[in-house]
C-alpha cells in the first residue's frame, strides 16, 4: 500500500473563515444549507456528519468529500467515511478489499472504496494512532497476510513514537506470533520477525514499555542460545531505560498542547496563537535532544513533532516553512521539497509559501520550475509582493532584460500594481543594474500613475532613495 496524495485539502475556492454568515452564528437552518453559508460552521458541520452517517453511503459521499476537502487532517472525519464504506461493502457481501457489486460500481469511483478512502485520509493523518487502528482492523478482515504486515509496519513507522500507540505495537507481535506463512511461533522466520519488532518497540517512547520489556527478555530467553540472549539483552537494557525516561519527559513538554484540534486557518484568536505557540515550544524541546540521542534517532523525533504540528496547524503556511527548513537543516533537501509542496497544497495562495519553495528551487538551481511557482502564483494570487519578487528573481536568475519584462507585465495588471512594484524596480535599477537614470524614469512614470500624493505615505528611507534618484 502506498500513501499517495489525495484529492482535497485546498482553500482556494472558501472564503475566510471569519466571515460567517448572521444564519450560520445563530445555528439557524439544518447543517447542509448553514455549511453552505459558511463552509468554516464547525458546529454545522458537525450536525450534518451526524446526519450522514446514518444515510446509505452513497447519498453521504458528496457531503463527506466537501467536509474532508476543508478539514483534510480532522482523522475522526476519515474515519467516519471509511467505516461508513466498509459496513457498506460488508452489507453487500463483498469479502475482498477490491470486489464492489455491479449495483454501486456506476455511483462510485475507486476513490470512494474503503482500503482508498483509508490510503486517501493517511497522506493527511499519518501520525493519528485510531484511524491506524481502524484501517488495520479493515484489513484484518479483508486483507492478504502480506497487505496486513506491510500496514503494521507502515503504521509503527508512522505513529509508533506516539505514545498510545502501544496497542498497536501489540497487535504487530500478535499478528507476527501466530505464525508466518503458515507456520507457528518458533519457526526461525517468525523468530526473527518478532525479534525486529521487539527491538524496534523497547527503543520507542511508548506507554507500557515495562510490559514489552519482560515480553521481550521472556522472548529471547526461550531461544537456543542463552549467550546471544544475554548479550543481546545487555545491550538493549539502557535503550529501553533511556526511552522510559524520554516517554516520562516528553508528557510533560506536551503540557497545554491539543493534539486533537481542529485546523482552522490563523484567525486571531488568543486561544489558537497560544497552541501556535506551544507547538513550536515543544518542536524545539525535542531538537534541543534532552535524552543525548544519535542523530539518526533525534531526527525522527523532530521531524515527528512536525508532522503532529502540522495536523493542528495545517492553514499555518510558517508551520510548513519551519518544518521544511528543518529538513535543509539536515540536508534532506528532496523532503524539504516534498513539504513545501503539501504546505502551497493547504495553503495555495500564501505568497511565503512559494518564495520558500522558489529559494530551495533556487538553491539547486532549477530555475525554470522556480519561474513556473511564481507563474502559478500570480495566476492564483497576484499582488505586489508577488511581482516585486518575481522581479527580483528574474534579475537573479536571468538577467536585467527578464525583470524588466516582469514589471512591465506588473505595470498592466490594474489591481495588483501599486506604487511599491516602481519602488522595487527602481531599486533594482539604481542598487543592482548600477543606472540611476532609468530609476529616475521609473520614479517619474510612477508619479504619473499614481500622482505625487500617492507617493506621499511612503517611509521616510524611501524619500531618500527617491531624493537621491533625482539628483542623479
Amino acid at each position: 500500500m502506498e500513501l499517495g496524495m489525495s484529492r482535497g485539502g485546498s482553500l482556494a475556492s472558501l472564503p475566510e473563515p471569519h466571515l460567517a454568515s448572521k444564519r450560520s452564528r445563530r445555528g439557524a437552518g439544518d447543517g447542509s444549507t448553514r455549511v453552505i453559508d459558511d463552509p468554516w460552521d464547525w458546529n454545522a458541520w458537525q450536525a450534518l456528519l451526524g446526519e450522514v452517517t446514518s444515510r446509505p453511503f452513497a447519498q453521504g459521499v458528496a457531503d463527506y468529500e466537501r467536509f474532508l476537502d476543508i478539514y483534510p487532517t480532522y482523522a475522526k472525519g476519515w474515519k467516519l467515511y471509511a467505516e461508513h464504506a466498509a459496513r457498506t461493502s460488508s452489507e453487500s457481501g463483498r469479502e475482498a478489499v477490491q470486489d464492489y457489486t455491479k449495483a454501486q460500481a456506476h455511483q462510485l469511483d475507486d476513490s470512494v472504496k474503503p482500503v482508498t478512502i483509508y490510503e486517501r485520509a493517511l497522506v493527511y493523518c499519518k501520525t493519528n494512532v485510531e484511524l491506524w487502528k481502524s484501517f488495520l482492523s479493515y484489513l484484518k478482515k479483508y486483507g492478504s497476510r502480506e497487505a496486513i504486515m506491510k500496514a503494521f509496519d507502515q503504521a509503527v513507522s508512522n505513529c509508533g513514537l506516539e505514545p498510545s500507540s502501544h496497542g498497536i505495537w501489540n497487535d504487530y507481535i500478535s499478528f507476527i506470533s501466530k505464525g508466518h506463512g503458515g507456520r507457528g511461533p518458533e519457526d526461525q522466520v517468525t523468530r526473527d520477525l518478532l525479534r525486529k519488532v521487539y527491538q524496534r518497540a523497547v527503543k520507542s517512547p511508548i506507554q507500557n514499555l515495562e510490559t514489552f520489556w519482560r515480553e521481550y527478555e521472556e522472548f529471547e530467553n526461550k531461544g537456543s542460545n542463552p549467550d546471544f540472549a544475554k548479550g543481546i539483552l545487555a545491550e538493549l537494557a539502557p535503550l529501553n531505560k533511556s526511552a522510559r525516561a524520554e516517554f516520562r519527559s516528553r508528557k510533560y513538554r506536551r503540557d497545554g498542547l491539543v493534539l486533537n484540534s481542529v485546523a482552522f486557518p490563523p484567525r486571531g484568536k488568543p486561544k489558537e496563537e497560544e497552541q501556535s505557540k506551544l507547538w513550536k515550544k515543544y518542536i524545539l524541546g525535542e531538537a534541543s535532544n534532552p535524552h543525548e540521542l544519535e542523530a539518526s534517532e533525534l531526527s525522527k523525533r523532530v521531524i515527528y513533532a512536525h508532522e503532529l504540528s502540522l495536523v493542528c496547524l495545517y492553514r499555518y503556511p510558517d508551520a510548513w516553512i519551519e518544518a521544511s527548513m528543518y529538513f535543509k537543516e539536515i540536508e534532506k533537501l528532496e523532503e524539504a521539497e516534498d513539504v513545501l509542496h503539501r504546505g502551497i497544497n493547504a495553503v495555495p495562495t500564501s505568497p511565503l509559501l512559494h518564495f520558500a519553495l522558489v529559494n530551495l528551487l533556487e538553491l539547486q538551481s532549477r530555475k525554470e520550475e522556480a519561474r513556473t511557482c511564481f507563474e502559478n502564483l500570480i495566476q492564483k494570487s497576484p499582488s505586489p509582493l508577488v511581482y516585486i519578487e518575481y522581479m527580483r528573481f528574474c534579475r537573479r536568475a536571468e538577467g536585467v532584460a527578464a525583470a524588466r519584462k516582469v514589471f512591465a507585465r506588473a505595470r498592466k495588471d490594474q489591481h495588483s500594481c501599486t506604487y511599491q512594484v516602481f519602488v522595487a524596480a527602481a531599486r533594482l535599477e539604481y542598487h543592482v543594474n548600477k543606472l540611476p537614470k532609468i530609476a529616475r524614469n521609473i520614479y517619474e512614470l510612477g508619479e504619473t500613475r499614481f500622482s505625487r500624493a500617492s507617493f506621499s505615505p511612503a517611509p521616510s528611507r524611501e524619500r531618500i532613495v527617491w531624493n537621491s534618484y533625482c539628483s542623479a
